[in-house]
C-alpha cells in the first residue's frame, strides 16, 4: 500500500506554486466580494450600519487570515522542496566519495 503514495520533489514546488496562484485568487474574489458588499453598505441605518461595519472589519481581518494561510503553506512546501533537494543532493556526494574508497571485492 505505501507503494501507492508518491511525491516527487517538482510535486511539492508546484504544490508551493499552486498555493500562491490559489492565494492570489481568492484574494482577488474576496476582494471583489467586499467591494459588492460595500456598495449596499449605503442601505443600511442605525444599528444594522454599526453592526455591517463591525462585521466588515471582521471580513477583513479573516480574509487576511486565509490569504496569508495560504501564502504560508506555500512558503512551507517551498522550504520542504529545498530541505529535500538539499539532503537528496548531500546523500549522493556522500555516496559518491565513499564509493571512491571501498576496496573492490576480491573473490577466490
Amino acid at each position: 500500500m505505501a507503494d501507492d503514495f508518491r511525491v516527487l520533489p517538482q510535486d511539492v514546488q508546484d504544490a508551493a506554486t499552486s498555493c500562491d496562484a490559489t492565494a492570489n485568487e481568492v484574494q482577488a474574489q474576496l476582494q471583489e466580494l467586499k467591494s459588492y458588499v460595500q456598495g449596499l453598505e449605503a442601505e443600511w441605518n442605525g444599528i444594522a450600519s454599526q453592526t455591517f461595519a463591525a462585521l466588515m472589519t471582521d471580513y477583513d481581518i479573516f480574509s487576511t487570515m486565509l490569504e496569508n494561510a495560504l501564502r504560508d503553506i506555500g512558503s512551507g512546501l517551498r522550504g520542504n522542496y529545498v530541505n529535500y533537494t538539499d539532503a537528496e543532493d548531500a546523500n549522493i556526494r556522500g555516496l559518491t566519495s565513499v564509493h571512491g574508497t571501498i576496496p573492490g571485492a576480491h573473490f577466490r
